[in-house]
């Protein structure tokens, strides 16, 4: 299913997935590392985003240095509901991502809060939504790993 990307589009994904410029012109700062102009690396990140080979530029915090909690949740849900499920899933605030799976619990998502109240409340919601048999709540106690990168 791969899209075809060159050796251009290339070093841009591998630079930007760690190295985006916090800069008032970051696109020619890209620019002039990359021996290109600034109109095409522009042209090129647009076109990766719309592609949907790029899904988001922006900063990554480690929220538990911040003050947040976070949890990994996955529910039990009825395969027939699943698609409403995860669309409710998606207006959730503090929802980073999601997953569906094979297996009993097929579908998991993260939830960061400030609060782990508001993980604990979110959580017994979800338990009553339709479709849902049952919600397993796993509180994060450590991160092992918070960054990676996939050189292309």
């Amino acid at each position: 299913m791969g899209t075809h990307i060159d050796e251009a589009d290339r070093m841009i994904l591998n630079l930007i997935q760690s190295h985006f410029p916090v800069e008032p012109h970051p696109y020619a700062v890209l620019a002039g590392l990359l021996s290109m102009s600034e109109e095409e690396v522009w042209e090129r990140i647009q076109r990766l985003r719309s592609q949907r080979i790029i899904r988001r530029i922006g900063a990554v915090f480690d929220s538990l240095c911040l003050g947040f909690h976070s949890s990994l949740v996955g529910i039990k849900a009825n395969p027939s509901l699943i698609e409403k499920i995860a669309r409710t899933i998606n207006e959730i605030p503090g929802i980073t991502h999601h997953y569906q799976r094979e297996g009993e619990f097929n579908l998991w998502f993260t939830l960061t809060a400030r609060d782990l109240a508001v993980i604990d409340q979110t959580v017994q919601e979800i338990r009553g939504w339709e479709g849902v048999a049952d919600v397993l709540n796993l509180p994060s106690l450590r991160t092992f790993k918070i960054k990676v990168e996939f050189r292309i």
